[in-house]
């Protein structure tokens, strides 16, 4: 993998919840930065991933060690829908702000070069998160969603009736081709979904791309997340 010019690490806690920000510093000329949330700290393996794919450069900002299902959930849902272990508090406009207000001047403070623009990326839940925040900030100009949970339940209707947002000029949607086969009556929805959303999308104007790799919702994570990145920074 090509040098890392800089890492920086620093943990944040806000109101007893916790979240841990690392940057990773590619170059210091002109460059995207791109945040994604991640349940994993696999930052190395996505940045050589995107080298192999002869992405373009960008800075990348990773954050880890939230409470998953809480701070990325649009609202609150008390139906167990993936487990008995739910716990989708539906804090997700109380975790933008944080990032918003903590996280990108952290980074951009951080970053030698100029940003010339902010990308959220993120998968799973956190796909479902980089959604959700294009209608609630104009922060980020690009969104990339990867085997996004937009199963989660009302987030359809949500769309449907928000067609005034903020547009970002490109989004990235992907989706496994297996992980629609399911008797689980919300996740059996997802690729349906992902697919009226890159309808939806692309209908009013916006530059979208939807792709279906195989596998189910765990299949090569980082190599669906690198694919999405390049597309996004084309």
């Amino acid at each position: 993998m090509d040098e890392i010019l800089n890492v920086y690490e620093k943990k944040f806690v806000k109101d007893s919840r916790k979240c841990k920000v690392t940057i990773y510093e590619k170059t210091d000329k002109p460059a995207p930065l791109v945040y994604i949330n991640s349940y994993d700290e696999k930052a190395e393996t996505l940045l050589e991933m995107c080298e192999e794919l002869e992405t373009r450069d960008f800075n990348l900002v990773v954050l880890t060690e939230m409470d998953w299902d809480s701070v990325l959930s649009p609202w609150p849902e008390a139906t167990n829908i993936v487990g008995e272990g739910d716990n989708f508090e539906g804090m997700a406009d109380d975790y933008l702000n944080f990032i918003l207000k903590i996280v990108v001047p952290f980074a951009e403070e951080k970053i030698q070069g100029q940003i010339t623009e902010s990308i959220l990326v993120g998968y799973s839940l956190a796909g479902l998160f980089s959604l959700y925040a294009m209608y609630q900030t104009q922060k980020f100009k690009k969104i990339a969603s990867i085997s996004g949970s937009v199963w989660y339940p009302r987030f359809i209707d949500y769309v449907r009736k928000n067609r005034h947002f903020n547009s970002p000029e490109a989004i990235y949607l992907s989706i496994g081709d297996k992980e629609s086969k399911t008797k689980n009556n919300y996740l059996k929805t997802t690729e349906f979904i992902t697919r009226e959303l890159y309808n939806l999308y692309s209908g009013i104007g916006i530059d979208c791309e939807f792709e279906l790799n195989p596998g189910s919702h765990f299949t090569d994570p980082e190599e669906r997340i690198a694919k999405g990145i390049k597309w996004i920074l084309k």
